[in-house]
């Protein structure tokens, strides 16, 4: 990925889902790629055609890691998709306590109700 940036690569480029370099690596967990990008002048708030951004998709797919170096970039942590979820939102879902712990600590979307629990395996 350096060699690509250091190259002049369009590092804002997007495919037919509007997903960029560095949502597809918070997607997939690549926290290296996505330590390197938010320091490359990136968008790191850019939505997908979903709406959801890197943070949202991290977040959903339980990358702790991921999650917590977005949020030291200072992404927007209330940012909601197309479906009006956060990232916090999201890991709750899916079952990501510690993403969810993670984004409690640094975020002012209201706490889950008692009953998240149940979302939360």
């Amino acid at each position: 990925m350096r060699v690509l940036l250091g190259n002049g690569v369009n590092k804002e480029s997007k495919d037919s889902d509007e997903w960029t370099a560095l949502y597809g690596a918070a997607l997939n967990g690549h926290k290296a790629v996505v330590r390197l990008l938010p320091n490359s002048d990136v968008d790191n708030e850019a939505k997908d055609n979903t709406g959801q951004t890197a943070l949202l998709r991290a977040a959903e797919n339980g990358h702790e890691a991921v999650v917590r170096v977005l949020i030291d970039s200072g992404v927007d942590q209330e940012a909601k998709d197309n479906n009006w979820r956060t990232a916090m939102h999201s890991a709750a879902l899916n079952g990501y306590k510690a993403v969810v712990r993670l984004l409690g600590l640094h975020t002012s979307t209201p706490p889950l109700p008692p009953f998240h629990d149940l979302y939360i395996r």
